[in-house]
């Protein structure tokens, strides 16, 4: 919706209070030289990573996919969506007995099924722990037919 219809998007968010701000960086989008145009290509390539990360993709894989891609991104902004030093070689597969406290997902853990339980990105918390135990017979293994990144 942000990267194909700015006009339709800053439209629709024109009755939500307090997002003014973020209605002109989406109104300005793609467009170089206006004060929000840093803040606008963030957001388009936060959004590029998203759809590359929820298709597998590591987070270095995607940012390096978006630094192909045309018209290509600040390299500003792809190095802070992947700075030196990220967590990237720590994913690693792991089986539900292995998770531990403040492990964070890397992919979504979903169920025998396919429906998904939790999403990637969370950070797993003792309560959300016991929930995933509990639902051992439930969950796919290895835990994320994927990764989790411990942090």
């Amino acid at each position: 919706m942000v990267n194909g219809t700015p006009r339709l998007s800053h439209r629709l968010l024109s009755t939500i209070p307090r997002l003014e701000p973020v209605r002109e960086v989406i109104l300005r989008s793609g467009q170089p030289g206006s004060e929000t145009h840093i803040a606008s290509e963030l957001l388009r390539a936060a959004t590029g990573l998203d759809q590359l990360e929820a298709r597998g993709l590591s987070r270095r894989e995607a940012v390096d996919v978006l630094g192909e891609r045309v018209p290509a991104y600040p390299e500003a902004v792809l190095t802070a969506l992947c700075p030196t030093g990220s967590t990237a070689e720590s994913v690693r597969e792991v089986l539900l007995r292995e998770l531990r406290v403040g492990m964070q997902l890397a992919h979504d853990v979903n169920d025998i099924l396919g429906v998904l339980l939790v999403g990637r990105g969370h950070k797993i918390t003792p309560n959300l722990l016991e929930r995933i135990r509990h639902l051992h017979n439930r969950v796919r293994e290895p835990c994320l037919r994927g990764k989790l990144a411990a942090v």
